[in-house]
């Protein structure tokens, strides 16, 4: 689940919480981290993104579904996250 907004010191912001499925399929959800934004564009957000399951050796390949408030930059079809082909995704 993930949510871009811009801070108290006018800089835009993402906050990524992180839902896993333990060891006895009980849903965890837990907070992953709040960056700063360079840009607020969907590549930028799906690099940052990626970025951050990659500091934590998670594959994108593991990743199930994005969560969000439905804004056109995370699920636009031409440049949102969700559709992103610019994304670094190695």
């Amino acid at each position: 689940m993930t949510d871009e907004s811009t801070g108290i010191s006018n800089h835009n912001r993402l906050v990524l919480y992180t839902q896993i499925i333990d060891e006895e399929m009980k849903p965890l959800t837990h907070f992953a981290t709040n960056v700063e934004l360079k840009q607020a564009t969907g590549e930028a957000m799906a690099n940052v993104l990626v970025e951050e399951f990659d500091k934590r050796g998670v594959k994108p390949q593991k990743i199930m579904s994005l969560g969000s408030d439905g804004a056109s930059v995370m699920t636009g079809t031409k440049t949102g996250i969700s559709f992103n082909k610019k994304a670094r995704v190695d």
